[in-house]
Order: C-alpha cells, then structure tokens, then sequence
C-alpha cells in the first residue's frame, strides 16, 4: 500500500471491517484506537458505527469496561438512529460497569432528546431513572420512571411501572371508538369487496398493500382500525399487527388487533404449557401469527420451528413428525412449539429470560453467555444487565419483545386489572 493511502479512511474502514469478520479483534481494535476520531475523517461515522459497537461488547465481555467505553463514546456523530444508540450504550457502559452515574447521566439524556418512539423513550426514561436511584437522588428517579412507566407496552415501560408503582395494578389504554357512521362506510368501499375477494381466492397475501393503504387513509376517523379488523376478518392476524404496530410507534394503541388471541394447549403428551399468555407472546414475536410463515435460515409457521428440531421434539413427544404440518396445521406447530419452550423453562428452573434467549438462539448459547457474563439466577449480576449483553441484536430485541407481550396478553386475556408480573422472578411451575 502506497504510503499516502496507508491512513485513508476508506482503506482502514475496509481493513477493520475485513479484521473484525475473521475474528481478529484486537488488530481491529488498534485501528479503531489509532484513527482520527473525527467526522471530517470518518465522513460516514455511522457506518463505523457496526464495527465499534461489535467491536465494543467484546471489550465488555473481556471486562476491559474503559475500552468499551471510549470506543462507543468517541462515535463522532450528532444525530440519526446510530447516534441514538451510541449515546445509550455508552450510557450504559458508564452506569453497569465503569459504576459512574454522573458520567452516564449525560449520554441517557442524550439518547432521550433523540428519540421519539415509546419503545426508545422508554428506555431512556428507565436509565435515567436508574441513574438517579445510583445517585441517591429519590426525586428525580421517580419522575422518570413514572415517564416510562407511560407506555406499558414496552419493555422498559413495564420494568419502570414495577419500579414506581409496585403494588398498582396493570392496565391498558380504553380502545379508540369509531363511528358508527364511519364504519359503515368504510365497508361500502370497492377496495373492501376486493379485500374479501382475494381472501375467497386464497390470494390473501395480496391484499396487504390494498390494507395498508386503507389503513392511512383517514387516521383521525379510525381507518386503521377498521382495516386492521378486515385483516382480522379475513384471518390475517399478521396485517392486522403491522397496521397497529406502525400506529404504536406514533402513539396510537389498538391493542385488540395488536395482539391476536388463538387456541393453544394446557398440556402436550403429559407435559405442562405454559400460560396461555406467554405461549402467544411467543408465537407474536416469531411469526406475527402467520401460519404460513417461512425465514430465511428455514423456521416455520407459527412458532417457527427449524425442520431439524421438530423432529427431535416430534421424537421426544412421541407424535409422528410431518414437515408439511409446520406450516400446514396451527395446532401440530402450536404443540410441538410449546413443548419445546416448556422444556426450556424446566431446564432454567422457570427463569423466562433464559428460556426465551434459548429458543430464539439455542441453549448452547445462554449456557456461554452464563459463564462469560454472569449468571443472574446466582444474583452475580441482574437480568436487565445480563439480556443487554447478549451478543446478538437480534436476541436481546427479541427476549425483550416477548416479555412485554406477556403483561399485554395477561391483561388482555383476565379482561381486568391485574397485578404486573414481575418476569425476572423464576416460576418453576409457570
């Protein structure tokens, strides 16, 4: 390499990047340590973003905690989703392992400025809550965990709730009516006949984009609701989440339709399911309740079982295994699905965070992350530290996910007020 080029930004992004994939993490970290830290040399500092913070969690977990921190910390950026997440986990690293609330402070506050969806203002609220109750300062600990305790569908909303109001019971928001009137017309509209004709053709699919316009349609007369319950009707439970979803994040709450509720089993082949709650907490989460639902890595249907672990619990169960079934027959994936994950629970003694992080990743995982970061179950560290280091984005969002859909679908389910379950607590018999 040309001296002249030896510092390009480009080449040593390239050269990090290419470091970091085969493992060599410390040659990567000299990079990040040696380049000039700035946005006028980065230009894309956001990009550097994926390389920093992997590059990051493996400082924490090599407990090298002032690395981490000037990795995250030193981000370069002023703004965007990247910087969001920069500023938290920095916060984060200042707080949980460098034990410095004051330094934390600044970077909480500055992930809550920047955010604007309750499952991020949540979360910001819940860490500056935290911070002050590190700082002894009672007042303002309770002021923003009653601000996250706002939105008791989120994670942190619900862990903010617990927090500050720890024997009030749990609800949620009364639904959004919509006129009658409004309703009638709606139902009058071509592009509803079309809806319910391409559900009688089994073309249902694609009545997805025909929904989501319907749904943004007139939001202030209830359009989204209306077309999340034609979703509904037409047993597409999946359009019916997404339309509320998306309205979630502009806080907008049609919980009927954001959480669907079918059928699932007490008890497989002599085995105990779990609450009902908790299995469709599960199936949200995996497959938005399509039946028909395919990844990429080759789960499927509802609870998105691979084919090479139904077999094994269509073994263990003693019911004949059928690939077809995964995806052709709900309550064959149901069964299948829910003794795997009642398995899981008997094997952490309850502890739902351990079995979710297992189902999603595998159990070989949660077992490297209890030796390399702790295990909470032994109070060497807490559940909320120990589901923010799991390695994986995706596992960390999606354990977090499902134990918020669980409250939701207890209140929803007991149609009352009920009493927030603390889901770090292991529960033996669920």
């Amino acid at each position: 390499v040309p001296q002249k080029l030896k510092n390009d930004p480009g080449l040593n992004y390239d050269r990090l990047k290419w470091r970091r994939k085969r493992g060599r993490l410390e040659s990567s970290l000299e990079i990040l340590l040696n380049i000039d830290n700035t946005k006028e040399y980065m230009v894309r500092p956001d990009k550097w973003w994926t390389e920093r913070s992997i590059i990051a969690r493996s400082m924490i977990y090599k407990k090298k905690y002032e690395t981490a921190y000037k990795l995250t910390s030193k981000h370069a950026m002023s703004q965007g989703p990247e910087f969001a997440e920069a500023e938290w986990m920095s916060g984060w690293i200042a707080l949980s392992f460098l034990k410095d609330p004051l330094l934390a402070e600044e970077h909480f506050k500055r992930f809550y400025k920047n955010v604007g969806y309750p499952i991020s203002l949540t979360r910001g609220a819940y860490w500056l809550g935290r911070t002050y109750e590190k700082m002894r300062n009672k007042q303002l600990a309770e002021k923003w965990y009653k601000e996250g305790a706002k939105y008791l569908t989120t994670y942190y909303g619900q862990l903010s709730h617990l927090k500050v109001y720890p024997y009030q019971k749990f609800a949620l928001y009364n639904p959004i009516q919509v006129d009658k009137k409004i309703s009638e017309n709606f139902y009058k509209k071509k592009l509803v006949s079309i809806v319910h004709l391409l559900d009688e053709l089994n073309k249902e699919k694609y009545a997805k984009y025909i929904l989501r316009f319907l749904a943004n349609e007139n939001i202030n007369e209830g359009s989204e609701i209306l077309a999340a319950k034609l979703a509904t009707d037409i047993s597409r439970f999946d359009f019916a989440i997404q339309i509320s979803k998306i309205a979630s994040y502009e806080k907008r709450f049609h919980h009927k339709y954001n959480y669907p509720i079918i059928g699932v089993p007490k008890n497989v082949k002599g085995r105990k399911i779990p609450n009902s709650a908790f299995i469709l907490s599960i199936i949200r989460q995996e497959s938005e309740f399509d039946t028909s639902a395919h990844s990429s890595a080759g789960a499927k249907g509802l609870m998105q079982l691979m084919t090479y672990t139904a077999r094994i619990l269509a073994k263990q169960a003693k019911i004949p295994y059928s690939k077809k079934k995964l995806t052709n027959n709900p309550e064959y994936n149901i069964n299948l699905g829910s003794f795997y994950i009642a398995g899981l629970l008997l094997e952490y003694d309850g502890s739902y965070p351990f079995a979710i992080a297992a189902y999603n990743a595998g159990p070989k995982r949660v077992k490297y992350w209890n030796k390399i970061n702790k295990n909470p179950q032994k109070g060497k560290i807490d559940y909320v530290d120990w589901i923010e280091l799991i390695k994986f984005k995706e596992t960390r969002n999606y354990v977090q996910r499902v134990l918020e859909n669980f409250n939701v679908y207890r209140f929803i389910l007991e149609q009352k007020p009920i009493k927030l379950k603390n889901f770090f607590k292991n529960d033996p018999l669920y």
